[in-house]
């Protein structure tokens, strides 16, 4: 299975090591943010996987103040509410606030690969460990 990992966008924090084979739940005091307007669990990302081929992620929003997906680069931002949820593809950018707080999306790089194994072992970047099921297909919004 491939190394997944959220990778700040707009700051220099650390990134965000996401499980492989369960959800992981990222909000405020992850990669060093402590914005009061995210919630502790702000967001689920829960990977999708084809064939043992990690192939994307499900956010689910949890938090009262939403997130923001971009899929790719020719799609428009799209605004989650809590409660919603949306597949996205390897290089998306979440942003954990609407326009802010800015990751992008890193699978199977070797960016993400060298990232994530520096996290395992200075415990710069935490892994979540639960488990949900069902998907929905790339970019829909449920």
């Amino acid at each position: 299975m491939q190394t997944a990992f959220l990778q700040p966008i707009d700051s220099s924090g650390p990134g965000i090591s996401l499980g492989q084979r369960s959800p992981t739940i990222v909000g405020r005091g992850a990669s060093g943010i402590f914005d009061p307007k995210l919630s502790r669990a702000h967001i689920k990302l829960t990977p999708i996987d084809q064939d043992d081929e990690l192939v994307g992620f499900r956010v689910e929003s949890l938090g009262a103040n939403g997130c923001e997906v971009t899929p790719d680069e020719s799609s428009p931002s799209l605004r989650l509410a809590k409660g919603e949820t949306m597949c996205v593809p390897p290089d998306a950018e979440i942003c954990l606030l609407p326009g802010s707080h800015r990751f992008r999306l890193l699978v199977g790089t070797p960016a993400a690969e060298l990232v994530a194994k520096r996290a395992r072992t200075d415990g710069s970047a935490s892994v979540g460990a639960s488990s949900v099921t069902g998907a929905t297909a790339a970019g829909q919004v449920t």
